[in-house]
């Protein structure tokens, strides 16, 4: 084989092997709910809205929403809620407005009451299964504002662990990954390994409109390969036939420090048959990593054209 080709293919799987990937999907947002609406009377004192939905697909099997308004100018309104599989928090255009809504997932008991172990039986409450070292939100604002993570693993309700991510403002959809290394401990903090209960809270700011449209655990992994097909028995022997994979890497500039690539594979059939492409939304290590691999890709290719 030439030298210069095999350096690229070996390039190749090294980044692809570098890759991360969502491992596990807590919250995917396809189960629709109602929205919780409060039109603030001038708090304080709090008020709040809140709804739910149970559904398989969610992790510990219920979503509990609740919007909290602490502070507010009368007749502002406040919401939260999930339809097209987006959860939506969004608030009025006051200044001293203090509001926040979150999303809990402690098991089916249709309240925001927190259960610290509601979801512990849940067969996917090892959030470190599969190699998962962080979890991941895919998230956009139209401002800037933060989200915070709260872990709980069946103790008090004053033991959990707790991260804070910015999220920048612009309306795109930005790949936010809290490392679990980056949580720190309240009381006894929580286990990894056996998660009872996880809030997922966005904090909002005058005339906020935030969207959540994935909320899973994060970690090592390539990118999705389509199996190769088996051939139709009415499909006579071809000694040519033979199958491409092709790849596509493209690597985007994320103002909020965290860097995201989206690789897209294809499975093209020289045998006349149809093409499937499926995409794959990663993180990679490291600016470094990123810049080397990026050199080091472009460097073959002038080699290759040389």
């Amino acid at each position: 084989m030439n030298v210069k080709v095999l350096l690229v293919v070996l390039s190749l799987i090294g980044l692809a092997l570098s890759a991360n990937v969502v491992i596990y999907t807590i919250d995917s947002f396809e189960a629709a709910s109602d929205t919780a609406v409060v039109q603030s009377a001038g708090a304080p004192p709090t008020e709040t809205a809140s709804t739910f939905v149970t559904s398989s697909s969610i992790f510990g099997g219920e979503r509990d929403i609740e919007i909290v308004v602490e502070n507010s100018v009368k007749g502002h309104i406040f919401t939260a809620g999930v339809s097209d599989g987006q959860f939506l928090v969004s608030a009025g255009p006051g200044s001293t407005d203090v509001a926040y809504g979150f999303a809990q997932y402690d098991g089916t008991d249709g309240s925001t009451n927190l259960v610290t172990n509601g979801a512990i039986n849940d067969p996917n409450s090892d959030f470190t299964a599969n190699g998962a070292f962080a979890l991941v939100l895919n998230i956009e604002s139209d401002l800037a504002t933060t989200a915070e993570i709260y872990v709980y693993s069946g103790q008090t309700a004053n033991d959990f662990c707790t991260v804070t991510v910015s999220v920048p403002k612009g309306s795109v959809p930005t790949n936010v990954v809290a490392n679990y290394t980056a949580f720190t401990k309240s009381g006894a903090g929580c286990d990894f390994t056996n998660v009872g209960a996880v809030e997922l809270l966005i904090n909002t700011a005058s005339n906020i409109d935030a969207f959540v449209d994935l909320f899973g655990t994060f970690g090592p992994g390539a990118t999705t390969q389509t199996p190769t097909p088996t051939p139709s028995p009415s499909r006579s022997h071809n000694p040519c036939f033979c199958e491409c994979e092709a790849f596509h890497c493209v690597l985007e500039y994320d103002p909020s420090g965290v860097n995201t690539a989206f690789f897209q594979t294809s499975q093209l059939h020289s045998g006349g048959g149809g093409s499937t492409r499926t995409n794959t939304l990663v993180e990679t290590k490291s600016d470094s990593t990123v810049l080397s691999a990026s050199l080091f890709l472009l460097a073959l290719v002038i080699a290759l054209l040389i």
